[in-house]
């Protein structure tokens, strides 16, 4: 995925994920932005050696945001997928009862 400097913002550290990583999949909501990011042959640092899944929460300044590894994303999507299932039996739970 090429990224052109007109639809990029400077939230996340651009200039460095560019020069270290192919970013494979963007997204962009008016509350938060999340990419996928490959490394680029010859990355030069060790930690920039893997993929990266980086979330930026844009209604929360407190909060900038956070970096996976591949592994510890699989992990999060787990966890966030039993929550959701979590959530819409909860939902159907008072459905019912209403």
């Amino acid at each position: 995925m090429t990224l052109d400097s007109e639809n990029v913002r400077a939230d996340f550290d651009w200039d460095h994920i560019l020069e270290t990583h192919e970013i494979m999949y963007l997204v962009k909501r008016p509350s938060y932005e999340f990419l996928f990011a490959v490394p680029k042959r010859g990355a030069s640092y060790l930690s920039e050696e893997r993929p990266l899944f980086q979330v930026r929460f844009k209604s929360q300044p407190q909060l900038l945001g956070f970096v996976l590894d591949s592994e510890e994303m699989e992990d999060f999507y787990e966890s966030l997928s039993r929550l959701m299932e979590y959530v819409r039996e909860e939902r159907d739970k008072r459905r019912e009862t209403l």
